[in-house]
């Protein structure tokens, strides 16, 4: 085999090697998304998406068939710290939604939603990103 087959054969392998081991990962301004769905205790349910993208974690959470016109206390976690808290009213439906964008840390992020109606009704949902 010759000096360049053995070069160029040699590169490939550690090419392979460094996908296998996630060190040639997306840049960090890669756009990447996750999503996930599940029901609350009242069988209402719900639909949380994150996005990563230009330093921004983008999330989207709504949810379906709650209790018509009930006020949800609402908060909103990246990696265990409260990044937001509010009240939000469901619709003549039972729908409720909402969007936030909050700044990315470095590193992998857990987001965490919870919302609690005065009845006690919750839904909890977590997704890594």
């Amino acid at each position: 085999m010759s000096r360049r087959m053995k070069s160029l054969a040699a590169a490939t392998v550690a090419t392979g090697m460094l996908i296998g081991s996630g060190m040639l990962a997306a840049p960090a301004n890669a756009e990447i998304e996750r999503s996930k769905q599940g029901m609350c205790r009242s069988g209402a349910v719900w639909d949380l998406d994150v996005e990563r993208d230009d330093g921004m974690l983008e999330i989207d959470f709504d949810v379906d068939r709650a209790r018509p016109m009930e006020n949800y206390r609402v908060v909103v976690k990246v990696n265990r710290k409260r990044v937001w808290r509010t009240n939000l009213r469901t619709d003549r439906d039972g729908d409720v939604w909402f969007t936030r964008m909050v700044r990315d840390r470095r590193g992998p992020d857990r987001v965490s939603v919870r919302m609690v109606s005065p009845r006690g009704d919750v839904c909890r949902a977590r997704v890594r990103i």
